[in-house]
């Protein structure tokens, strides 16, 4: 539990004079320099000895001062080297996120520092977006964790970090800002695909009593068919889920090709094109788990298999278009009538 001087019983007006004290913060180049309130009372004892012995001469109290001075500048320079050490963080970040759904992070981190320590780390950019993470150090392991939510779908760009710690000693607020860019895609909420397809769909994975395989779950999928015993024991996560599907090559029923048209009706929301987008990727994830997916997606007018990585960027920063879909065949997503 952190120390607070408020335990001490302090006098109101000294404690709203170390509140003022520590809103202080001193900017060097990219290092920002404060105090903690245990740290603002170690700096006034340290000026009262070190007054102390200016005033006596007295040579116990120049080596107590010394002493002051050298935990201080140990706490200062140990909590620099921790913040400079820190690896890169983007490689930890996920490739895109789903709007409306959170995405827990949960990643170990290489780096070594003697001390526990918790550092905050804060990503920002140019439009004032930020996100707030952990990294916890303790026992030689370091982790970092946080969540993600994003209530819409678009990309965010975020340009720097501000590395945030007070360890090893608790006095003194560091902070170091860094460039580093990481784009956080993300893509369209999953809607579950109405209609003929998906009525066929379940009924080709139901029929017939061949095992085939399993896929990931996706919003609509008969609870009766997913792989309780393949789940981690407490799993609520419908992400980890997978759905066993059955029936003989007779009854498979796959679609290799999805066609997203990006034409808006007149008058229509904007609210809709992402509605139409949440079932392309409500399509894309019904993937087989575990094999190689061969299928293609056409997005207005650019196509690209479900396995390249600019598809969710695609996805993330599509916009109506004027001319219908390209190509031809396939399953076509679309909310206006055939031209």
């Amino acid at each position: 539990m952190p120390y607070d001087p408020s335990d001490l019983r302090l006098p109101p007006w000294l404690l709203r004079l170390m509140d003022l004290v520590v809103r202080v913060d001193l900017h060097l180049g990219a290092w920002r320099l404060g105090l903690t309130r245990p740290g603002a009372l170690f700096l006034a004892t340290l000026l009262g000895v070190a007054a102390a012995a200016v005033y006596s001469g007295n040579n116990l109290l120049y080596l107590c001062a010394a002493m002051f001075m050298a935990i201080g500048a140990a706490g200062l320079l140990s909590g620099m080297r921790l913040l400079r050490r820190l690896p890169a963080i983007s490689p930890l970040m996920p490739d895109h996120t789903l709007a409306g759904v959170g995405h827990a992070i949960r990643e170990a981190v290489t780096v070594s520092y003697p001390f526990p320590a918790m550092v905050t780390i804060v990503w920002e950019g140019d439009d004032h977006d930020s996100i707030s993470l952990g990294l916890r150090m303790e026992r030689g392991t370091a982790m970092l964790s946080g969540a993600l939510l994003a209530d819409r779908r678009g990309t965010r760009g975020l340009s720097h970090l501000r590395l945030q710690t007070s360890a090893p000693l608790g006095m003194w607020r560091l902070a170091l800002v860094r460039d580093e860019a990481w784009d956080w895609l993300v893509a369209p909420a999953p809607v579950a695909l109405q209609g003929g397809y998906a009525a066929a769909r379940q009924l080709a994975e139901a029929s017939g009593d061949e095992w085939r395989d399993l896929r990931a779950y996706t919003p609509g999928d008969l609870r009766s068919r997913i792989h309780w015993r393949k789940l981690p024991a407490g799993s609520a996560d419908p992400r980890q889920w997978l759905v066993k599907r059955f029936g003989s090559p007779a009854h498979a029923f796959e679609t290799p090709l999805l066609r997203v048209d990006m034409r808006l009706p007149e008058g229509a929301s904007p609210l809709a094109l992402d509605h139409l987008l949440g079932q392309a990727v409500s399509w894309l994830l019904q993937a087989p788990a575990g094999h190689p997916d061969p299928r293609r997606i056409i997005v207005g007018a650019v196509e690209c298999t479900v396995e390249d990585p600019g598809l969710w960027r695609l996805l993330a920063e599509a916009a109506a278009q004027a001319e219908p879909p390209a190509g031809q065949g396939g399953l076509l997503l679309s909310l206006v009538g055939p031209s």
